[in-house]
């Protein structure tokens, strides 16, 4: 994707209207159309006509009559104009996709019929998918030479034939080119494809074109063809600008959404066109005049068009120019010039135009505008899913018919629809859609929702939040109590509230759900499906219809076994008839038919794959439609379902879906579908088409191998990245294989069916480093370019002033000489860690202090509030103390790192808990150049004093290691059973310390992802806070009962505990490691302890090329931190141990056969690290005041080496019998 900045910083602030609906209870006025779209979305009407839900995107056709006519001026479109536009348009939340038939190749479109044909067709669905403009015409004085046409009726062929044969023309051309196509309707003679083996040079092309120009105008001249058609028959005779032109304006002459550029050379001489690309050659008896028909077209254009949709641009050609001088010329560099700025100009206009036209009905809350989306996106699934060639199930739908009508008279029904992969569950729950109002005396309210379709279907908190919000809204409930309820274990008060108020109306609810076996239950929110949320029996007039695989447990449903026990419904096995009935009725629809020889090729391949498949009998279909009857296609399966599908549970399936591949490999090429496959296959809900060809083009290997063969001139993946068309092509033979939804503005494509997700998975991810590469390109895509608004803030600094507010963030320095503390009413201060004296105090905030850095030489601070401002400011006070200059930015919200090279600022987004960006600092912006992501929010994170890593923790129970300069993610750290909430890397970037809800501290090695300690010495309480010293030797951590317990990283020795009797909530080790201080709950105060009498020396050195390195069992892949599961693995002996009473201070790597760290040398450091550090007692000038008033215990206990660890208790002398220690410091 081409982005840059904005040249409208506040382009964001002019959002398109929206039209509002208040409440569910008080709707404003709306058109008629608008009110009846409502209606009929929350009221689940399959049966009325509805509106497509609408993707904002800029989606057009670049057209130009050769590729060297409009080579200057592509590229300056594909070098400064589109890039422009893509950020234009990305002010306003949409996207910008341009078709430019000649981004990938110089050959014009005459020399390829078929790319003309799919050019075509694009035009119309750009029209209808386009949210504004959708085709743009580039037209010079040249005009091109006609193309020829796909297909030609057999009246017209034998019209045309017999009269090229009376002119002495080559007739056997035509019957070596053109060839019978029964199968069609009506048949016609269609070209041969281009695919075959024979080639058509330059000169057979011009001869076939003449040939069958001159045949159709002497037929036409004699009354035999095309008489009351003109259009028909100047398809003959038109270039191929012309017949995209005409595609364009359609019947109607539409042409708001078209924009044209028309140029004329002024001086160019007609005796000098051989010698220019701007001009058509003259042939002597040719048909066509190519200077008539270009100045027609012309003419045309200018009278339909509006002025603000065409621009025109003369060009004086200077005399005796030859086409070498005129490259070089000024005058062409200024034309190019102007053409880029009033197209750009007039482009921004249109754009702008459609975008502020562009609306949505939105009920003015998240949650109201959730559930009515949702509504829309699965009720039109609903219509698009419903099958032509519904035959087999009618018993079926008819049991479902009777259990219906029983609902509403006495108890309500649930229906459980089950049958194997791909047997068309999904299609009889779009026939139960279409159908059910039709049962029923009274109209009832049809939800259906298809899981994993959207975002909020995949989870099952989300799921039953959508679904209730929308029974609310349609039967006019009020849904205050339950509308922020999130939890799936709170869901059930929701559920049973709804069911009730309908139940007491007259009105049946019919929820509709498909694939209820594939919702998913979370960590956090997601509960589990023992919670059954439906009661036992069902309310009157409440109807469940769901479908589900063969074999699903019933601990996989969300109700009751008795609710299904006596009303699951099995699919019938669809026998040969069935499926040779829905391959005629697919044809059929698509305008074709099937010789007799090939309906038996149809059977043939049916017989070989499962008989009760009818997608198989689908794709078969699809490939079906493409057979003439002078084709013979091949008599048996050419991929057989081996054992790895069979094993993995895809049925016989893949065999249809592997030979579709295999012969998209062979034409395509291996890489480019393995890497189509693995990003659909990685993203969690599709990508669009844009977000699909920007992966695509960053693939710079990729795109090597593409461009490999290509003439220099035309090797341009430097500049417009993957062939669009090349694209194209392939979207079209995947062709039902792929879904097109429309969600959130965005049309996604994705796999169709799960099953072909998981074949493409296990053929083209097939090992853990493609699976981080494809997250980490996706990642990269995402990041999006920020263009922040840089403030001079002018304050007055005051005489530094003690502060008694909450400190809320701590931040040392690098040389551990300042110490930056935040508090609650948004003043930073800044503290001499030599003496302990306050500095000063920075006041620039309003709001809470959340996160604080400084840069590598200490000249100047970062702090971020809560109101999302980041401010820049000097450390040490400025020579006008009276002025202080600060840069404030909006967009990143705290927590922030920031690296050594005071470029690359980590922090989490404003919008989304779950993210966090990599953004690059510059003197007055920030653009975030890559994403961070987890399932859930993010809790913490750490980075190595070098900025090389980053670890992050989430509620997702996870820890992921990324690499900060490429944004790469490089290990996922999976064993938490709660929520992670603390986190820290050593700065030798061997070890990873984190803590969480499940009161257990972990050690981690970065290099394999193994857990080396279990540390469960928080027993009665959460892990709050977690360090490391610099060379990893030493691991500290903190709980909510005020307990700080030293840990030996390298055998997980507890060495020493101190109770600060307050929950500590941010633990800092300095980085000399002689000092920690501690950020206490609701406490002004900062404690600075000083560890002492502690093990010294401790080693480590890196691993030698020969030590065994494996991936632990208890770390997930990449793909599986999605999934339903959480690993548990591993936490047996920690278990088993706490059972019988033994005291446990950790778990060692070698009860998980973990590898070992090496043996270390006493007294040598390893190869890259230092020694290790002595801890020893802080000599203080002055005694300071004790934490609280009167004297508490702040000694350090110190334990041996070795033997088990004696009780807390005895760590902490009895209040009041022990002197106060100037161990512990207070600031």
């Amino acid at each position: 994707m081409f982005r840059g900045n904005s040249e409208k910083p506040d382009a964001r602030s002019k959002v398109q209207p929206r039209r509002s609906l208040t409440s569910v209870q008080q709707q404003p006025r709306l058109d008629s159309a608008d009110a009846q779209t409502v209606h009929y979305v929350l009221k689940g009407n399959v049966q009325q006509t509805l509106p497509l839900p609408r993707s904002k995107c800029i989606r057009l056709v670049l057209a130009t009559s050769t590729y060297a006519d409009f080579e200057a001026e592509r590229d300056c479109l594909w070098r400064e104009i589109v890039p422009e536009l893509q950020q234009f348009c990305l002010n306003y939340g949409a996207e910008l996709f341009v078709i430019d038939p000649f981004q990938s190749s110089d050959k014009d479109l005459t020399d390829d019929p078929f790319l003309l044909q799919t050019l075509l067709t694009e035009i119309d669905q750009c029209r209808q998918l386009s949210a504004g403009l959708f085709f743009i015409c580039l037209l010079g004085d040249k005009y091109g030479a006609s193309s020829l046409p796909i297909d030609i009726r057999v009246d017209e062929y034998n019209h045309i034939r017999t009269a090229a044969f009376e002119a002495s023309k080559d007739v056997r051309m035509l019957d070596e080119w053109y060839k019978l196509d029964n199968n069609s309707t009506p048949p016609a003679y269609t070209l041969v494809s281009s695919g075959t083996k024979k080639k058509m040079d330059a000169k057979t092309r011009k001869a076939l074109i003449d040939t069958v120009q001159k045949g159709a105008q002497q037929a036409h001249n004699e009354g035999l063809i095309n008489q009351v058609s003109p259009k028909h028959q100047e398809r003959f005779f038109c270039s191929p600008i012309e017949l995209l032109v005409q595609a364009a304006l359609g019947t109607n002459n539409a042409t708001k959404n078209i924009f044209t550029v028309m140029r004329k050379f002024d001086g160019m001489k007609k005796e000098d066109n051989q010698k220019f690309p701007f001009l058509d050659e003259d042939h002597a008896g040719s048909i066509v005049k190519p200077a008539e028909r270009i100045g027609n077209l012309k003419n045309m254009l200018t009278s339909v068009c509006d002025r603000n949709n065409t621009e025109s641009f003369t060009v004086s050609w200077p005399d005796k120019m030859d086409l070498t001088g005129w490259l070089k010329s000024k005058e062409r560099e200024r034309y190019l010039d102007q053409f880029t700025h009033q197209v750009t100009y007039k482009l921004k206009q249109l754009i702008g135009n459609a975008m502020t036209e562009w609306s949505t009905i939105t009920y003015n809350d998240l949650t109201y505008d959730n559930a009515y989306n949702e509504g829309m996106v699965h009720l039109n699934w609903a219509v698009e899913s419903k099958s032509n060639s519904f035959v087999g199930q009618a018993k079926v739908l008819d049991k479902i018919k009777d259990l219906a009508q029983a609902a509403v008279k006495q108890k309500g029904a649930l229906i459980n629809i089950q049958g194997g992969d791909c047997w068309g569950k999904t299609a009889m729950l779009c026939e139960v859609a279409h159908h059910v109002r039709n049962w029923l005396t009274t109209e009832p309210v049809v939800v259906v929702r298809f899981v994993g379709l959207t975002h909020s279907t995949s989870f099952a908190h989300e799921f039953w939040k959508s679904v209730c919000m929308q029974i609310c809204m349609a039967y006019d409930l009020d849904t205050t109590t339950f509308q922020r309820t999130l939890r799936y274990d709170s869901m059930n008060k929701f559920v049973a509230y709804a069911l009730e108020k309908v139940s007491a109306s007259k009105q049946p609810l019919v929820l509709l759900i498909d694939d209820v076996h594939l919702m998913k239950y979370g960590r956090i929110f997601g509960g589990g499906c023992e919670s059954d949320l439906l009661p036992n029996p069902l309310p009157p007039n409440i109807i469940i219809v769901c479908t589900s695989a063969t074999g699903t447990a019933q601990s996989a449903l969300p109700w009751p076994a008795a609710l299904t026990s006596k009303s699951t419904i099995g699919l019938n096995e669809l026998g040969e008839n069935d499926l040779i009935e829905i391959v005629k009725n697919i044809v059929s629809v698509r305008g074709r038919k099937l010789a007799t020889d090939q309906l038996g090729i149809v059977k043939q391949r049916l017989s070989l794959k499962n008989k009760s498949n009818p997608f198989i009998a689908i794709l078969l279909a699809e490939e079906a439609t493409t057979w003439g009857s002078h084709m013979q296609p091949k008599t048996a399966s050419p991929v057989k379902a081996n054992e790895k599908n069979e094993k993995s549970g895809a049925g016989q399936s893949p065999s249809a879906i592997e030979a579709r591949l295999k012969q998209l490999e062979t034409e395509f090429g291996l890489p480019l579908l393995k890497a189509i496959g693995q990003y659909f296959c990685v993203s969690s809900h599709g990508l669009t088409e844009l977000e699909l060809l920007d992966s695509l083009s960053c693939n710079r290997e990729l795109l090597r191998l593409i461009y490999a063969d290509a003439d220099k001139k035309t090797q341009r993946s430097d500049l417009v990245g993957f062939p669009v068309c090349t694209w194209l092509a392939i979207k079209k033979e995947l062709g039902v294989l792929l879904k097109f939804v429309i969600y959130d503005n965005r049309r996604i494509i994705d796999w169709n069916h799960a099953s072909t997700c998981n074949l493409v998975r296990h053929r083209y991810l097939q090992n853990t480093a493609d699976i981080k590469k494809c997250h980490s390109d996706l990642a990269d895509l995402f990041g999006d370019v920020w263009s922040e608004l840089a403030s001079t803030v002018s304050m007055a600094v005051k005489s530094v002033k003690s502060r008694k507010e909450p400190v809320t963030e701590l931040h040392l320095t690098q040389d551990s000489t300042r110490l930056l503390s935040g508090n609650s009413v948004g003043v930073v201060s800044v503290w001499d860690m030599a003496n302990g004296s306050l500095i000063r105090s920075y006041e620039g905030h309003d709001a809470e202090i959340c996160g604080i850095q400084t840069v590598a030489d200490n000249s100047r601070v970062l702090s971020m509030d809560l109101a999302d401002n980041l401010h820049v400011w000097m450390l040490e006070l400025v020579e006008d103390p009276d002025i202080e200059t600060t840069f404030t930015f909006k967009g990143p919200r705290g927590l922030i790192k920031l690296c050594p090279n005071d470029r690359d600022l980590v922090a989490r987004l404003a919008t989304n808990a779950k993210e966090v960006k990599i953004w690059t600092l510059g003197e007055e912006t920030i653009t975030p150049r890559a994403k961070i992501y987890h399932n859930e929010e993010i809790t913490c994170m750490s980075v190595t004093s070098n900025g090389r890593l980053l670890v992050t923790g989430s509620m997702d129970q996870s820890l992921k290691v990324w690499d900060i300069e490429t944004g790469f993610l490089t290990q996922v750290l999976v064993g938490h059973e709660d929520a992670v909430h603390c986190c820290a890397i050593a700065d030798d970037e061997r070890i990873v310390v984190s803590g969480a809800a499940d009161k257990m501290v972990m050690i981690w090695e970065v290099e394999t992802g193994d857990t080396l300690h279990t540390l469960g010495g928080h027993k009665d309480s959460t892990i709050s806070a977690v360090g490391v010293t610099s060379d990893g030797a030493v691991a500290f951590s903190a709980d909510k009962n005020g307990w700080v317990q030293a840990w030996d990283a390298e055998n997980g020795r507890l060495l020493s505990c101190f109770s600060a009797h307050r929950p500590v909530l941010e633990l800092v080790p300095s980085f000399d490691a002689n000092r920690i201080i501690l950020r206490l709950e609701a406490c002004p105060q900062l404690p600075i302890l000083c560890l002492h009498n502690t093990p010294a020396g401790l080693l480590f050195s890196q691993p030698g090329p020969n030590d065994a390195r494996r991936r632990s069992t208890r770390t997930h892949s990449i793909s599986s931190i999605g999934s339903n599961y959480s690993g548990s693995s591993g936490h047996g002996t920690m278990r088993e141990q706490q059972a019988i009473g033994q005291p446990v201070a950790s778990t060692s790597s070698e009860t998980r056969s973990s590898p070992k760290l090496p043996n270390k040398t006493p007294g040598k450091p390893g190869p890259l690290l230092k020694a290790g550090k002595t801890f020893d007692k802080l000599e203080r000038s002055r005694s300071r005041a004790s934490l609280y008033g009167d004297p508490v215990s702040t000694k350090i206990s110190t334990l041996p080496s070795d033997g088990p660890r004696p009780p807390l208790a005895t760590a902490i002398a009895p209040r009041g019998k022990v002197q106060s220690s100037n161990v512990c410091t207070v600031l």
